[in-house]
């Protein structure tokens, strides 16, 4: 073998360890739940004004969203969820629809919408899986009439018990 042909083929091989590299950083970037973006990032940036109306309206509105979560039970880890809205005077408001989405905040591509069901009062009953002790992430959007008020809410949560 002479010398230009181990140039050649340390060259190559660098080349083929880099592309090699560059494959599995993908695929990571792609298949990983840990690692994710905001959901719809591009419509939210272009649409800041609507956010920014949405915030004022909030404010104008008051409301306030009392979220408890009970501990989770069971195999599938499940726990019960009360989403509770009130007006600026603690009163409970009646007739709203309660939506929420929830995340872990270190899995945030695995997003979850629990099914809130009212109880004919101003609570929200429904049950979500807790599979991760952690920071959790709550959007809700509360719908009543015309009115329309969103809020979050970012809260460690108890994992499953360990037997």
């Amino acid at each position: 073998m002479n010398k230009g042909h181990f140039w050649i083929g340390l060259v190559v091989a660098f080349l083929t360890i880099d592309v090699i590299c560059g494959a599995v950083l993908v695929f990571f970037a792609h298949s990983s739940p840990s690692l994710g973006i905001e959901k719809d990032y591009q419509e939210k940036a272009a649409a800041w004004e609507e956010t920014a109306r949405q915030r004022a309206v909030n404010e104008r509105l008051g409301w306030l969203v009392d979220l408890s979560i009970g501990a989770p039970e069971g195999a599938l880890s499940e726990a019960a969820i009360e989403v509770v809205v009130r007006d600026a005077d603690g009163s409970e408001i009646e007739g709203a629809t309660v939506q929420m989405e929830t995340y872990h905040m270190a899995r945030s591509n695995d997003r979850f919408t629990p099914t809130l069901k009212a109880d004919g009062g101003g609570a929200h009953q429904g049950t979500m899986r807790i599979l991760r002790e952690g920071w959790w992430q709550f959007d809700f959007v509360v719908t009543r009439g015309g009115d329309r008020f969103t809020a979050e809410d970012r809260r460690y949560v108890e994992g499953p018990r360990r037997r």
